[in-house]
Formats: structure tokens, C-alpha cells, sequence
């Protein structure tokens, strides 16, 4: 598919045969769904010279878009409890304007006459081979990090994911391990989130809920926000 949705010139189906241990037995008839994410697999297609300029503004356009969705989480979490994650979004953005994100993949779109998308998984790859060249051990390691969430994002289910997020924002705020009362339960609706949390005293003679609904991009605030407040409503000693 091209980045407009229309099938590129002579494209056709894809016919594959799926190989496994089967949860029951029998035959199955229907629709199959193939997960994979973008970072792992991406379409590559040639454009004319002609259209050279409009697909390096059309990279100019998706970055602009980044970055302006980051600049506005920034503003979301200045004054806000989850402040301490202002550092992780300023490193994106940093990112983002090196020169090796923002120019290199027009050059590459320039030069190998390909589509957005393509060039930017080939800056990627080149970064990514650049590891193999870092004398430090540890750095050097960080190689392994990198294929290795690549391979995930093609079973990763970003529901479940972002649900987690929220969760372990909750729990990372009060403390809570396998000896704490605490519970924290989030489920996705389209791009909205719903969060309920509990804390209980360990001998169960106290307790406080919370229950926060937001957007999804914000599920890691919700769920950070929504422990603070209980810890504030508990007070200290609360679990001793």
C-alpha cells in the first residue's frame, strides 16, 4: 500500500500458509489478521524525479507532526505530578532535530529515488549498524536491545501494552509489590482509557479507590497521577 492508501501499480494478494499446534481441532474458515509493526516491516516503493520534492515534504510534514505532538506533551506534564517524565520526552526531541533524523532520510529519498518510509528505515538500519563500531562494551550491547524490541513490536498488542503502562505507573508511585494491598486495573475503549486503583491496610481496616478516565497518550500520567492521590488521601505510614 501506498502512504495514500492506493494499491501501487500491479500489486496483487498475498497467499500464505500459516504452520502451528492448533488450540482445538477441526478446520477453520474466515478472515486472518497479520500484526507487525512498522519499525519491523516497511513497504518500499520508487517515485519519479518529479516527485522527489513532494515526498521529502511529505517526510517534512509526518516530522512536524512528531514533533508537535511531543512539544504538547511537554506543556501537558509541566505542571503536573508527572513532571519527572519531562527528561524522557526532551531526549525524543533531541532526537528529532539531529541532523541524522531530519535531514538524512531526505537525502536518502533524494538520492535512492524512494519512498518516505523507506529512507527512514534505511537512516535506521545505518544507525542501528553503527553499534557493531563502538569500542564500549556496554554500548555495544545496547545492539542487542534495539533488534530485540524491533522483534516485539510484531507480537506486541498495544492495548495490553498501554494498559500495563498505566498499571505499572500506578504501582511504581505507592511502592507496591507482591506483599502490598494494592490493586490497579486499566482497559482501553478506542483512544480513551479507564483506570480504577485500591490500596488497603495489610489487616484490611482501611481503604481508598480512585477511578480516572483520559487518552490513551496519556495513560502513563493517569496512572502515576492516580497513585499520588491516593497516597496523599492514605497518608504516611498507611501500610506499615
Amino acid at each position: 500500500m501506498t502512504p495514500d492508501g492506493a494499491r501501487p501499480a500491479g500489486a496483487s494478494g498475498v497467499c500464505f500458509t500459516m504452520h502451528g499446534i492448533g488450540v482445538s481441532g477441526g478446520i477453520a474458515i474466515g478472515h486472518a489478521h497479520l500484526f507487525a509493526g512498522m519499525s519491523a516491516e516497511v513497504h518500499h516503493y520508487e517515485i519519479t524525479g518529479m516527485d522527489v520534492i513532494r515526498e521529502q515534504r511529505r517526510y517534512d510534514r509526518a516530522v512536524k507532526e512528531v514533533r508537535d505532538e511531543l512539544n504538547e506533551l511537554t506543556e501537558s506534564i509541566r505542571h503536573s505530578p508527572s513532571a519527572e517524565l519531562a527528561p524522557f520526552v526532551n531526549v525524543h526531541m533531541l532526537l528529532l532535530e539531529d541532523a541524522a533524523f531530519s535531514e538524512a532520510p531526505r537525502d536518502i529519498i533524494r538520492e535512492q529515488h524512494c519512498n518516505a518510509e523507506w529512507a527512514l528505515r534505511v537512516q535506521l538500519d545505518e544507525l542501528l549498524a553503527q553499534f557493531g563500531d563502538i569500542e564500549d562494551p556496554y554500548l555495544k550491547a545496547r545492539e542487542d536491545d534495539v533488534r530485540t524490541r524491533e522483534l516485539l513490536t510484531r507480537v506486541d498488542h498495544a492495548d495490553t501494552s498501554t494498559a500495563l503502562a498505566c498499571e505499572r505507573a500506578f504501582l511504581a508511585v505507592l511502592d507496591g509489590s507482591c506483599k502490598t494491598p494494592i490493586g490497579g486495573h486499566a482497559d482501553l475503549s478506542g483512544d480513551t482509557i479507564h483506570f480504577r486503583g485500591l490500596i488497603a491496610r495489610p489487616d484490611g481496616a482501611a481503604a481508598h479507590d480512585i477511578a480516572r478516565t483520559g487518552l490513551r497518550k496519556d495513560a502513563i500520567m493517569i496512572g502515576g497521577e492516580a497513585g499520588r492521590e491516593l497516597k496523599v488521601q492514605a497518608g504516611s505510614g498507611f501500610f506499615d
